[in-house]
């Protein structure tokens, strides 16, 4: 935290300093003017940093997109199983209310009773549909867990090598409103992972 904060201080003052350059009037010393003009912008350093776009890696990540499908097939079938209850609870109410309009109940103690089985039947429906929201949250959060895990311990091995000071990450609507695409490592980070995710 301490390096990260150092280097954005260095960054400040080279860029003060590169204003105060640029900003001196015309008739500045003309040695200055000579270096200044010659510099290529391709000939100057690159910085070490990069950035990587999270909704380009998380849509073309072998791994998040096993993992988004599973849990997709998943919801899918308790979205089956819910409204296969819910339909026989609709079947249910129908009948019981056909029965009301046509006096069918033999006694009004008969009625009472099938109307608390109905409340107990959409009740039991009602605490289905939570155990199943809150199962789908609980998978997403694990997921997210999962992936976040998979792709910090591969950075950490990746930038080894590479040696960036930091590595951003941002997403179509994020923070980084402008930046070269020299620093984007998206593609060769996905394409990586992919590469480690395929040989397991």
């Amino acid at each position: 935290m301490k390096r990260t904060t150092q280097f954005f201080s260095v960054m400040v003052v080279l860029a003060v300093a590169l204003c105060f350059v640029q900003c001196k009037d015309s008739s500045a010393d003309p040695k200055i003017q000579s270096v200044a003009g010659s510099i290529d912008s391709a000939s100057l350093v690159r910085l070490p940093i990069a950035y990587i776009n999270m909704d380009s890696l998380m849509s073309n990540y072998n791994y998040a997109r096993d993992l988004y499908d599973a849990q997709l097939r998943q919801a899918e079938t308790a979205r089956a199983n819910y409204n296969e209850k819910e339909k026989s609870f609709q079947k249910d109410l129908n009948d019981f209310q056909k029965k009301i309009q046509n006096n069918a109940f033999l006694s009004e103690e008969s009625m009472r009773r099938q109307q608390e089985q109905l409340a107990k039947k959409e009740q039991e429906l009602r605490t289905l549909a939570q155990r199943l929201e809150n199962e789908y949250v609980a998978e997403n959060q694990k997921n997210s867990i999962i992936l976040s895990d998979s792709i910090n311990s591969f950075l950490k091995e990746y930038n080894r090598v590479k040696k960036f000071e930091v590595i951003f990450s941002t997403t179509l609507n994020g923070n980084i409103l402008l930046a070269d695409p020299k620093y984007d490592i998206t593609k060769e980070v996905t394409d990586l992972l992919n590469k480690r995710y395929n040989k397991k």
